[in-house]
């Protein structure tokens, strides 16, 4: 029996194809964390439009009771982000976002916070912004987010050169960046190694 009706703002994440029928939705929301839902896959020629991978808008579902599948009903898009696919740096970067959003429990608390972190980060990678400048400062800030003390644990323990340009990323608006391909992927590595070793977040 389908429950209430939930409407929240929402970007896709993943979409792929379940049973012969229908496809399977994955969406961050600003209110409600991550949510799943199905929608059948419709011949008509006026079917309800369907939301692009790393669409924006407003989103509407049937909530089902008792466990079952939400039900996908209208996505007003507000937001394409169709520049991410120019390049593959790009997409894999908005591959780890996901990866990291569905791979990790949204605490309600943190909700608000974090969709508007997957906004900014997606958005700079749609407006080509060095895509490991966009990865580091979404990984620092979501593992702050979470509660862990990601700045007295890895920040302060990095090499001198590696925290001025840590701080640089972290500190400075993405679209201001100044990238530094020497040691970029250096920061990178290095904030990986310390979530995959010292925290839960699977990345």
């Amino acid at each position: 029996m389908s429950g209430p009706y939930l409407r929240d703002e929402a970007i896709l994440l993943r979409q792929r194809p379940s049973g012969e029928k229908y496809t399977s939705y994955a969406f961050i929301t600003e209110n409600n964390g991550v949510l799943h839902a199905l929608a059948r896959i419709s011949q008509k020629a006026h079917s309800t439009p369907r939301p692009d991978l790393y669409d924006q808008g407003g989103l509407g579902l049937n909530l089902t009771n008792n466990g079952g599948s939400n039900f996908f009903k209208t996505f007003d898009l507000n937001n394409k982000r169709r520049g991410i696919g120019s390049s593959y740096e790009s997409l894999s970067a908005a591959a780890q976002i996901t990866n990291l959003y569905l791979s990790n429990p949204i605490h309600e608390e943190n909700s608000s916070d974090l969709f508007q972190l997957a906004q900014r980060s997606l958005d700079a990678l749609d407006r080509d912004v060095h895509p490991n400048a966009a990865l580091i400062k979404c990984l620092f800030l979501f593992s702050r987010y979470e509660g862990y003390p990601i700045k007295e644990e890895w920040f302060k323990n990095l090499p001198d050169a590696e925290t001025s340009y840590a701080a640089h990323i972290i500190n400075t608006p993405l679209t201001e960046i100044s990238v530094d391909r020497s040691i970029l992927g250096t920061v990178l590595s290095s904030i990986q190694h310390y979530l995959e070793h010292h925290t839960d977040i699977r990345i």
